[in-house]
């Protein structure tokens, strides 16, 4: 088994991995330095990069190493090893999700430290006090915690009087006696003092409210980098997966097939979040537009194919949810926060991987 590791990782730093993975860190950190105006979004543009090359690489190491041996007769070289097909096609799983998952850290990691380099983001230790949906104005919060220094809010705001003539151009709030401005879509951050925030409109011509599942409380600043690093690591544990399902496809199917179907497992998992919210609101969907025109009722198709969809998705975890870069971009202190998730995602990947490339290491050792 750990000869099969050893042999994929010299593999991969003879086919040139070094230099290639090098020359990636290189561009992810150039454009987390230089690619835009502002500093989150430099760092969110650096990590989107640093997602798709790490999982580029998951599925070109993943897919291609064994399928590859078996087509160049390389596959004679398990057969004549003491070493089970299953211990085999493990090690070479393990070896494919240490090459992913170091090349996944090592582009996350460059996207942070090109961050740091113009300045960081100003990171704070974050506790969410609010509920679900919309509270409208006035609301008294009376959760922060003690040690709290300010508050992140979203609002919304619509005009309740039917001639707008004459009104302002923006609502006006109070937050813990202070005065504010809104706009739509800016996030209003406020110095408070704990333990109650008190939160009212100050303009009469609009219905103000707050977004409950978006309120935030700042306490204690934290390290950016250290931040970005910690938040480096699910996204990488996730890319070692996928690595680890490539090599499974690839001890049963041609590379390019293996390659193919290691992709589509991809795509369904980072859309599955998505795709499983979009069939929890299709009903408030259809209501909001129902004063237009009725609702129409779902064809038997339309639910034969969505509960193909769900149980085409069940299987799978959510990538997405491994990704906290987005909340690392805001500021907030995420640490390693869902890599206990994503270790156990791998976890089941490797067995995955030994248990049916086993099978293909096996039926296939002599082509």
């Amino acid at each position: 088994m750990w000869a099969a590791v050893r042999l994929r990782l010299l593999e991969a730093r003879r086919r040139g991995g070094l230099w290639l993975l090098g020359g990636a860190v290189v561009v992810v950190l150039l454009v987390a330095h230089f690619g835009g105006d502002t500093v989150d979004g430099r760092y969110g543009l650096a990590t989107d990069l640093a997602a798709a090359l790490g999982y580029l690489a998951a599925v070109l190491f993943g897919a291609f190493p064994l399928a590859i041996d078996r087509e160049k007769r390389r596959a004679y070289l398990p057969g004549a090893s003491p070493v089970s097909p299953w211990a085999w096609a493990g090690g070479n799983a393990l070896g494919a999700a240490v090459v992913g998952g170091a090349a996944a850290f090592l582009l996350f990691a460059a996207a942070g430290i090109g961050t740091t380099l113009s300045g960081g983001i100003e990171t704070n230790a974050v506790t969410r006090v609010g509920g679900q949906g919309t509270t409208w104005l006035p609301v008294d919060i009376k959760s922060a915690p003690p040690d709290g220094q300010r508050i992140r809010l979203d609002f919304r705001a619509y005009l309740v009087v039917e001639d707008a003539v004459g009104t302002p151009d923006a609502a006006t709030v109070e937050v813990d006696g202070r005065r504010y401005d809104i706009y739509p879509g800016q996030t209003l951050v406020a110095p408070i003092d704990p333990p109650s925030v008190p939160i009212r409109s100050l303009s009469p011509e609009f219905a103000v409210g707050v977004v409950s599942d978006k309120i935030r409380v700042l306490r204690s600043e934290r390290s950016f980098l250290l931040n970005a690093l910690g938040a480096s690591l699910p996204p990488a544990l996730a890319a070692a997966a996928v690595a680890a399902f490539g090599a499974a496809a690839g001890a049963n199917l041609s590379a390019a097939v293996a390659a193919l179907l290691t992709a589509l497992v991809l795509l369904l998992a980072s859309l599955k979040g998505f795709l499983l919210e979009s069939f929890a609101h299709e009903g408030t969907m259809q209501a909001a537009v129902a004063h237009e025109r009725a609702p129409s009722e779902p064809t038997a198709v339309r639910r034969v194919a969505k509960r193909m969809v769900q149980a085409m998705l069940a299987p799978l975890p959510d990538l997405s949810d491994f990704d906290r870069t987005d909340r690392v971009a805001l500021g907030e202190w995420t640490a390693t926060r869902r890599s206990g998730a994503a270790a156990v995602v791998l976890l089941a990947a490797l067995g995955l991987a030994a248990a049916l490339g086993g099978l293909g290491v096996r039926a296939r050792r002599t082509p």
